[in-house]
């Protein structure tokens, strides 16, 4: 006679988009919860439904994708889980289980962006494909609106259509009010739990840095303006970088963002710039402490877009970059932001020759200069 098995029941905890659904379908998998010849049933139905000629009953595919809902990160799985997101039934209503929706989603934040600390690259193709769908999207419903609530179901719907609104329909000089408008919102969504209106603070993060055209122009939009930097544009920025900072890092980011901020703005003013002087305006933790790698970043972006901006930090910009990027990753990081930025001005058609010509021609020497040399 076998050896009884014990049977214990487990509840997994954790915060959103922590990965309680992703740790459950690995221990049910890892424990041979699921059958091999059953993995070799899905993997039969997914090269079917990838085929395009076959045409799966409406039950059978949402049944499929709550089946999936734990599984999806999983290697076995992957065929199923691409051929149901690309499965077209021609049914006139969604045919997908709606938790699948949040698991891919939970699956994408975790691997394609928390994992890579948000990566330009990860960050410009999620904006593309944003920009595309939502052009697609005005195209075949009049009701834009109600179209978004299904892909956005936690975000507040006034939130949304604000970041639908488009920066290059609004003059350069009026950009920070709506902007300012978003931060508030997101701010209300992330610090404010009573409403429940959104999923959390990566949910919000999520949602706006699909919106490629509003997070790039928070820093440009908070170096350019003589006043002193409104504190919502301040978190924005702030929380665009870090959205897992708490309240107490969260702040700390923001009073050295500021404190950078108002010694930039005073050497806009000045007609003669050495590199030394941008290298004491990004300023050190007192001490000598080591920033946190998302405010390093975030203020390596300011000193960048002043040089872009500034026409006496033109004459600098070589010697400041070849300091700054003196590893391959920064050197990487650096090639990123003038990649977005020139993609971005064209986007917004953006009039700035000098700051184009200068952008293309440090891209280029940064692209060609030898690994062992960054």
């Amino acid at each position: 006679m076998g050896k009884k098995k014990i049977h214990i029941n487990l509840i997994i905890i954790g915060y959103t988009y922590s990965g309680r659904s992703t740790t459950a379908g690995h221990l049910i998998y890892k424990c041979g919860g699921i059958k091999k010849r059953t993995i070799e049933k899905f993997e039969k139905e997914a090269a079917e439904m990838g085929k395009g000629f076959f045409k799966m009953a409406p039950e059978r595919v949402r049944s499929l994708s709550r089946v999936c809902i734990p599984l999806v990160t999983l290697p076995d799985f992957e065929p199923l889980v691409e051929a149901l997101l690309t499965y077209h039934g021609h049914e006139p209503q969604e045919m997908l289980w709606p938790e699948f929706f949040d698991a891919v989603n939970e699956a994408f934040l975790l691997y394609a962006l928390l994992e890579t600390d948000g990566a330009p690259e990860v960050l410009a193709t999620l904006q593309v494909f944003t920009c595309c769908f939502v052009e697609a999207l005005e195209k075949e419903d009049n009701q834009l609106k109600f179209a978004l609530k299904t892909y956005f179901p936690y975000a507040p719907p006034s939130l949304v259509m604000a970041l639908l609104r488009h920066p290059k329909d609004i003059p350069q000089g009026l950009r920070h009010q709506p902007l300012r408008r978003i931060a508030e919102m997101l701010r209300e969504s992330v610090d404010d739990r009573t409403h429940g209106s959104c999923g959390g603070p990566f949910e919000s993060w999520f949602l706006f840095v699909h919106f490629g055209g509003w997070a790039d122009t928070v820093a440009e939009q908070l170096l350019m303006s003589g006043a002193e930097p409104p504190e919502a544009l301040l978190w924005l920025l702030a929380f665009t970088y870090s959205p897992r900072d708490g309240s107490q890092p969260r702040a700390q980011t923001m009073a050295e963002v500021k404190a950078v901020l108002g010694h930039l703005r005073k050497l806009l003013r000045s007609p003669t710039l050495s590199a030394r002087d941008l290298q004491a305006a990004a300023g050190e933790r007192p001490g000598g402490a080591t920033r946190p790698l998302a405010c390093g970043r975030l203020i390596r972006h300011l000193l960048l877009n002043f040089l872009l901006w500034a026409p006496a930090g033109h004459t600098i910009a070589r010697e400041v970059i070849s300091h700054m990027a003196q590893t391959e990753e920064t050197a990487r990081e650096t090639i990123g932001f003038l990649d977005q930025t020139l993609d971005r001005w064209d986007r917004l058609f953006m009039e700035a020759p000098a700051s184009r010509q200068l952008a293309r021609e440090l891209l280029t020497e940064l692209r060609t200069r030898p690994a062992q040399a960054r």
